[in-house]
């Protein structure tokens, strides 16, 4: 017989491992979306414009000299009439930046204007909302101080906007610059690519609720207006606006011929400071829009669960970390009898396939042979699908993709602790250079070690206990809960490392 706790140990550790894996399965649906031919609504476009619109590109900064000129520069080259473009810098730059930017606005006093803020309201959303004030366009561009739109994005991307009046934004896809300098740069790409450019492509593709991702993408004034703003009551300003706007009856585009380049983060530490803004933010949105997106007369119930689920996507990883923690309780208090044999039986079995074909990772944590022999089985076709040119560059990144995942468990669980505590966060601008101001210097380095023991403490306390599950006689059974506090252990390395 059971306990009432070995009991609670297991219902809580296989729900959790099945709730997990609900969001796993939404990959497959995103992947049926992905093979449909676009929303006739949101693909019409003019295809000779007899007059092109007065575009205002907007970029917000904020001591970001080393990058931004390029940025500049790349704006000026767009092939797009010259009197129909304007380019708007707010600088809320605490050095050198502002008297690059003040150099530059000199030289081109008849295409760029810089406002310079004294201080950080609002942050990016507050910047947003200072250019909009001095913008003259109906169109707006928005970029990142680091990302450099192609020649061709507005041409590109305004014959859509000419031809649908409703369409109040469309996203462009994003590329990087500096993919093949690590295999930490190159699997940052490609779990960033998961979301910007698959589940981008397949959202839109499907007609769901679309996320503007802050930059490399076009908005219009008037759809801005009608939303009411940008506002900074979340850390994600962009997802924000765009649900308000399309829970307004506007529509979202990803337009994959629209193309910005910029840099992934040059450091495991920047990537970390990026993913706990954008695991935190779609969170706030989600106690934000998840009442108004359910009440919406604009939008179908399947819009609506696919727009509550990418703002409650995050919630996977605090999730996972339960799961983890569950699974250990379960090696360690319930019989061993029953942890052999129970995931041979027809209900064990059940719950490992569904867990290992809908989220793989996690029906490692339940039964770790099981799932590896799949896998080995498996690989020679897996190898296949993610080989590349570069022999095998592709499984490489993957392989690393899955490794950042999994790092996100400790950052995800972290912002869902400090988001119930009722901490809302500071926006961090993405760091994208080396270079660091000084009195950036002594926080940074504190975060560092923050982030480092974040992941050291639960790693030592898993192992110590898995040695305790080894003398059980439970090793290759719960092989898998060892794996993620290994990652967590090279992710501290990563972080500390200079």
């Amino acid at each position: 017989m059971f306990s009432t706790l070995q009991i609670l140990i297991l219902l809580g550790w296989l729900l959790t491992a099945i709730t997990v894996s609900i969001f796993g399965l939404n990959s497959y649906i995103l992947l049926w979306f992905s093979r449909r031919k676009s929303n006739n609504q949101t693909t019409k476009r003019v295809d000779k414009p007899v007059e092109w619109p007065l575009v205002t590109i907007q970029i917000p900064t904020y001591n970001e000299g080393t990058v931004v000129e390029r940025t500049l520069k790349d704006c000026l080259n767009m092939d797009y009439p010259k009197d129909k473009l304007e380019i708007i810098v707010v600088d809320d730059s605490t050095d050198e930046t502002t008297q690059l930017l003040r150099e530059f606005e000199g030289r081109h006093q008849q295409s760029v204007r810089v406002i310079h803020r004294l201080g950080r309201e609002g942050y990016k959303a507050g910047a947003l909302n200072e250019a909009m004030k001095h913008s003259k366009g109906e169109l707006f561009l928005i970029l990142d101080a680091d990302t450099s739109p192609s020649r061709s994005f507005l041409k590109e991307a305004i014959p859509y906007l000419l031809a649908d009046e409703k369409l109040g934004f469309i996203q462009g896809k994003i590329e990087y610059i500096n993919t093949e300098k690590s295999w930490l740069a190159g699997s940052i790409a490609l779990a960033n690519d998961w979301y910007r450019v698959f589940t981008q492509s397949a959202l839109s593709k499907g007609g769901m609720l679309l996320s503007f991702l802050g930059h490399a993408g076009i908005f219009r004034r008037s759809a801005i207006e009608d939303a009411g703003g940008w506002e900074s009551d979340t850390l994600t300003e962009d997802m924000d606006l765009s649900y308000r706007a399309q829970m307004k009856g506007w529509r979202g585009l990803f337009l994959e011929e629209a193309r910005c380049v910029e840099e992934v983060p040059p450091s495991y530490l920047a990537a970390v400071i990026q993913y706990d803004r954008h695991l935190r933010g779609p969170i706030q949105n989600l106690r934000k829009h998840g009442l108004p997106l359910l009440r919406s007369k604009h939008l179908s119930p399947i819009q609506k669960f696919e727009g509550l689920l990418q703002m409650a996507y995050p919630l996977c990883y605090p999730l996972t970390f339960l799961c983890l923690t569950f699974g250990v309780l379960a090696h360690l208090l319930l019989p061993v009898e029953f942890l052999k044999f129970f995931w041979l039986t027809p209900a064990g079995l059940a719950i490992l396939a569904f867990t290992f074909t809908s989220f793989p990772y996690i029906s490692f944590m339940l039964s770790f042979y099981i799932p590896a022999l799949l896998l080995l089985v498996l690989s020679p076709i897996l190898y296949m699908l993610t080989r590349t040119g570069g022999g095998g560059r592709g499984l490489k990144d993957l392989l690393g993709a899955i490794f950042i995942w999994n790092d996100n468990i400790i950052t995800g669980t972290k912002v869902l602790f400090s988001l119930l505590m009722g901490r809302k966060g500071t926006w961090i601008r993405t760091l994208r250079v080396r270079q660091t101001l000084r009195s950036e210097e002594l926080t940074l380095k504190r975060r560092r070690m923050e982030e480092a023991m974040l992941r050291i403490i639960p790693s030592a306390l898993i192992l110590s206990l898995f040695t305790v599950i080894m003398g059980r006689g439970l090793t290759l059974q719960a092989l898998g809960l060892a794996v993620p506090a290994v990652q967590w252990i090279v992710s501290a390395y990563l972080l500390l490392k200079p």
